[in-house]
């Protein structure tokens, strides 16, 4: 029986059985079946292949590992690339937000410089308006007073006639009843403002100034009465003192008349009123 040749990386040589001796070392394929059979089940052969298994699988991992940082750099350069453009957007926005900014601050400059210069120009005209609303109030008030001096006065002559001496009315009575009424014409027009309709506040000032004039006239006589030993209490007396206090009433009723006619035809404004009343 023959031996078979050296395989490569075998040190023990195989014995095939059944090999005639004296063979020149053609094999058949059964035998080559055999053999690499026999290789293949060797330690040596089995401790490579598992040295070339582990190579191959380490290989393939540093592939893998290669691959990985190959698709790393990969999306970091677009990373990169897309950070790059990102950046370049927010350099632009904020560029135009700070070029908004600058304007939209101008522009509250211009608004705030044109509402100083607003307040200053109302203020200059609240001003002219606080004036000429004096100077008018002062008028309406001298015509308040001319009108209602003129409506008492008119009033009153009848009695200032009866009453005085030879029939003479005397210059002191006339110029005390005009400065009544022209007092209450004034104190009228500004008691009643715009209450053109308050009858009971129209009275009232009648009356106040009625019975204050009306009284001390009354009281005027009683005293010139008791100096001339005259009772005060006299039918004449106290006829007398009733006679002034209504001719008071009637003085200042016919000057608050004279006021309405005025105030309705518009020749008068009531106080606080820029326009004439319709």
């Amino acid at each position: 029986m023959g031996w078979h040749p050296r395989v490569a990386g075998v040190s023990r040589p195989a014995r095939c059985s059944g090999t005639p001796e004296g063979n020149d070392g053609n094999l058949s394929d059964q035998q080559l079946r055999q053999l690499a059979a026999e290789v293949q089940q060797s330690p040596e052969f089995q401790e490579k292949l598992r040295r070339v298994d582990a190579a191959a699988a380490q290989v393939a991992a540093l592939q893998a590992a290669q691959a990985d940082i190959e698709q790393q750099l990969a999306a970091a350069a677009n990373m990169t690339e897309e950070e790059n453009r990102r950046l370049e957007r927010q350099q632009a926005q904020a560029a135009s937000e700070r070029g908004a900014t600058a304007d939209m601050l101008a522009a509250a400059d211009q608004l705030e410089e044109a509402q100083r210069e607003m307040q200053v120009a109302q203020a200059e005209q609240l001003k002219w308006s606080l004036a000429a609303s004096k100077d008018l109030e002062r008028v309406e008030s001298s015509k308040a007073a001319t009108v209602a001096g003129a409506g008492g006065l008119l009033a009153s002559l009848p009695y200032l006639l009866s009453t005085s001496q030879l029939g003479l009315v005397t210059a002191a009575s006339a110029a005390i009843c005009l400065a009544s009424c022209a007092l209450f014409g004034v104190t009228y027009r500004y008691a009643i403002r715009r209450d053109i309709g308050d009858s009971h506040l129209k009275g009232g000032v009648i009356a106040a100034f009625g019975l204050v004039r009306g009284l001390a006239q009354a009281e005027t006589i009683q005293e010139t009465a008791a100096k001339a030993g005259n009772s005060i209490l006299s039918a004449d007396v106290l006829g007398q003192a009733a006679l002034v206090a209504g001719e008071s009433m009637l003085t200042f009723g016919f000057a608050a008349v004279a006021m309405e006619i005025a105030l309705r035809q518009g020749y008068l404004r009531p106080f606080g009123v820029s326009t004439p009343q319709q």
